[in-house]
């Protein structure tokens, strides 16, 4: 979870330069280095989640991760930005987009600190410092 962390919080700064800047080669750089954290981010976070889940049940924890992804991204993402876009008045000037569009950042600025405290409470899990044998000793009891 550190990881997509730390790919979350590197793309708040790309956000900034992806909307703020009029520069088109800047745009180009900040676009590629925000797909790169979005799609390095993705397949962490899946791995994330069947590392949490267990044996039995990472199938349906990757299809309960995107999901979940899929249902933010398009239901509260997309409406929200354009709900802003209709406050902002951004039909009328379109350089407003750009204050409606800072959801994303503040979005990912979010989701790493979540994804941190995340990484902070499986670090102090008390089976992470025993041999794997243990950890499946331990679990056949429980």
């Amino acid at each position: 979870m550190l990881y997509g962390s730390l790919l979350s919080l590197f793309s708040v700064p790309c956000w900034l330069l992806l909307i703020f800047t009029d520069n088109v080669y800047l745009i180009l750089l900040a676009n590629f280095l925000l797909l790169f954290a979005a799609l390095a981010w993705l397949g962490a976070a899946a791995a994330d989640a069947t590392e949490i889940a267990g044996v039995n049940l990472r199938g349906l924890a990757i299809a309960i991760y995107f999901f979940s992804v899929n249902i933010a991204a398009y239901l509260i993402g997309s409406n929200l930005i354009g709900f802003l876009n209709d406050r902002f008045g951004a039909t009328a000037n379109p350089q407003m987009m750009r204050y409606a569009l800072l959801v994303c950042p503040i979005s990912c600025l979010l989701s790493a600190i979540c994804l941190w405290f995340g990484s902070r409470r499986l670090s102090n899990s008390p089976t992470d410092n025993l041999p794997q044998q243990q950890i499946l000793n331990l679990k056949k009891v429980a």
